[in-house]
């Protein structure tokens, strides 16, 4: 274990932080995540909270039907939309064109019913522009099941029309949740361990 990981361990230990990927020695603060989603029939919302349990810090959710966040102060920010019938939510299309997140560390993902690898990164392209998806840390793809009680009629036949991959889950994938979840967690602690590194040498 190199020094400024330990140094990141110790703060945690000390009980500064609640885990060692959280405290941003840099600034003197906590590492601030947001996770800024949209969603229509609560599955987005339940993978957004599923990632803040995972992730770590101090992380804040932010519903885009309540509004548009000012994310300034966010270190990381992940953003989370469903699709239907191949097409993202309108409000995190609309997010998108007036957002700026070239300086903050990005995490994605898309949650849909698309069975193929090749239709799931088509539905990650329609969701997310393409200089998000170089600049994230992370973009994936979530296969979960929509609650058919509250869909519409089209997006019911969708679904039904998808019976072979739906015959097949019971709910959200909770692996690729975990697998995003950890991703970012580690990208957390390896800017702790650089940042750890920088005052460990000025001191």
């Amino acid at each position: 274990m190199g020094a400024s990981q330990w140094f990141c361990q110790q703060a945690a230990a000390l009980g500064v932080v609640a885990d060692a990927a959280s405290w941003h020695i840099g600034y003197g603060r906590h590492m601030m995540n947001a996770i800024v989603y949209a969603t229509r029939h609560g599955a987005t919302a339940e993978v957004a909270a599923d990632i803040a349990a995972q992730l770590g810090g101090h992380t804040d959710l932010f519903n885009l039907a309540d509004g548009t966040p000012d994310l300034s102060r966010y270190d990381l920010v992940v953003l989370g939309t469903p699709v239907y019938l191949g097409q993202p939510s309108r409000m995190m299309t609309r997010f998108l064109r007036h957002v700026s997140l070239e300086q903050h560390r990005v995490g994605l993902y898309v949650i849909g019913l698309a069975a193929t690898p090749e239709l799931q990164s088509e539905e990650l392209s329609a969701a997310y522009p393409q200089y998000l998806r170089d600049h994230a840390e992370a973009a994936v793809f979530i296969q979960g099941l929509f609650p058919q009680e509250k869909l519409t009629d089209l997006e019911r036949t969708h679904v039904q029309k998808a019976s072979y991959l739906t015959e097949n889950l019971s709910g959200i994938n909770a692996d690729e949740v975990a697998t995003l979840a950890a991703t970012l967690h580690a990208v957390n602690s390896e800017k702790c361990s650089k940042l750890a590194s920088l005052a460990m040498a000025a001191a």
